[in-house]
């Protein structure tokens, strides 16, 4: 097929475990079909975090990024994907939030 491009995966965790060993622990996938994609995922590791223990009270992980503030800290996000684009040559990319549930936040100025 001409033109068929790759799919490459990515993202960030507080957790340091590969794809792989994530889905086998959260139990998400059945052990069979998980077997079968282990070489796959287990090229799937994780950058580190932006993670605020304010916001997150029930786990923590050592993944995480703990240099500058907020902001120097979202300024590390883009070049986190910045650099993923070039590594993998994207010509797009798509991304999906699936963080944990945060505690609840009354908005206020900067919303």
């Amino acid at each position: 097929m001409a033109g068929l491009k790759q799919l490459d995966f990515g993202g960030w965790d507080i957790f340091e475990d590969n794809a792989y060993e994530a889905a086998k622990n959260a139990h998400v996938l059945n052990p069979e079909l998980l077997l079968k994609l282990k070489p796959s995922l287990e090229k799937i590791t994780p950058m580190k975090a932006v993670f605020d223990r304010r916001y997150v009270t029930r786990i923590d992980g050592p993944n995480v990024k703990n240099k500058g503030s907020l902001r120097d800290k979202a300024g590390a996000l883009i070049e986190d994907i910045a650099a993923f684009k070039k590594r993998h040559q994207c010509d797009r990319l798509v991304m999906i939030w699936c963080g944990s549930a945060e505690i609840f936040c009354e908005p206020g100025q900067v919303h």
